[in-house]
């Protein structure tokens, strides 16, 4: 039987964690991964050498429209078909992308859950409601407080 084959794409390619991605991906058995970096600046040789292929891409806090359309084509010409964003600001950004329009299964936690584990006084409001934690925390909104 032939292997099933994927094209992927993984972000933050020059982050100190990727490599241990890549070997876990590929220790999946009966599955080749086609792996795509991608990074907003020039990463280094040893990450490069765990890719397939790496591209150079906007910045998603700086400029969110630019990156959703970068990915969008990204994804379309290089037939990706799943999508690891590994940066919060990537993950906001992307969490409004229509994924229908480009067939390409983005890997993301639902909106609610993302504004949450993003919003610090949120998440710990959400861990007091559930007696999680039952810390006192404050928001410091100057250095005088």
């Amino acid at each position: 039987m032939p292997k099933k084959s994927y094209n992927i794409v993984l972000t933050c390619s020059g982050g100190n964690y990727i490599i241990q991605n890549i070997l876990a991906i590929r220790k999946i058995k009966n599955i080749n991964f086609n792996i795509h970096g991608i990074d907003q600046k020039h990463i280094p040789q040893n990450n490069l050498d765990y890719l397939n292929t790496f591209k150079l891409c906007p910045n998603a806090a700086r400029d969110p429209q630019e990156y959703l359309n970068f990915v969008k084509k990204y994804c379309l010409e290089n037939e990706i078909d799943i999508f690891f964003p590994l940066s919060e600001s990537e993950i906001n950004v992307l969490l409004e992308i229509d994924q229908d329009s480009i067939n390409t299964k983005f890997i993301l936690p639902f909106k609610k859950y993302s504004e949450i584990l993003s919003d610090k006084l949120k998440f710990f409001e959400v861990l007091k409601n559930y007696n999680i934690s039952n810390d006192n925390f404050y928001t410091i909104n100057s250095y005088n407080e």
